[in-house]
């Protein structure tokens, strides 16, 4: 089973994930189940020598980096119960435009369940762009709206179930992902 974690730069997907890997594994030691996080980035940067996401986050060849992350799922699926897999549904270009990422890559990644993660405020998440510095965009409300309507739209198409949540909510986070663990 996958369970994709999306959302825009610094929404707190890798954390919560993280999180979640740690509390679980603590905790469900005798459940048998053996669960993964990974950081799509983080797949394709690891068989990618000439990795284009740049520190900046801007990607330049993204069709060739979502095939190699579909071909890296690939490979580790079948080793774990569970993979939660964090990234996104739109990309910034080098230009800063927006570019959703195509339908077909969600459909070769074969998911299970969707988790979308939103700042409750837009202000909360402009203080961890500027903080970081490594993302400037000029309309990141609209990247957040982006991201909220190819999700629901890769959602509706593939039929998968999307859950929504505000970001630094641990413990609906844990809840639903424990729920589909644990059916």
């Amino acid at each position: 089973m996958i369970i994709f974690v999306a959302g825009v730069h610094g929404v707190g997907k890798t954390t919560l994930c993280e999180k979640f890997i740690n509390n679980f594994n603590n905790k469900s030691k005798d459940l048998l189940i053996s669960i993964k996080h990974e950081s799509s980035s983080q797949l394709i940067k690891k068989i990618k020598t000439d990795f284009t996401l740049e520190n900046n986050k801007k990607t330049i060849t993204s069709d060739y980096n979502q095939e190699l992350l579909i071909n890296e799922v690939n490979k580790i699926k079948n080793n774990y119960d569970y993979i939660i897999l964090d990234g996104h549904f739109c990309l910034l270009d080098s230009n800063d435009n927006i570019t959703p990422l195509k339908i077909n890559v969600f459909k070769q990644l074969n998911l299970d369940y969707i988790i979308l993660i939103e700042p409750k405020d837009i202000s909360q998440l402009k203080e961890r762009y500027y903080n970081n510095k490594r993302l400037p965009i000029t309309n990141l409300q609209k990247l957040v709206i982006e991201e909220n309507k190819h999700a629901n739209y890769i959602s509706d198409k593939l039929r998968i179930p999307l859950f929504i949540i505000p970001m630094d909510d641990y413990v609906t986070f844990d809840n639903i992902i424990t729920q589909q663990i644990i059916k």
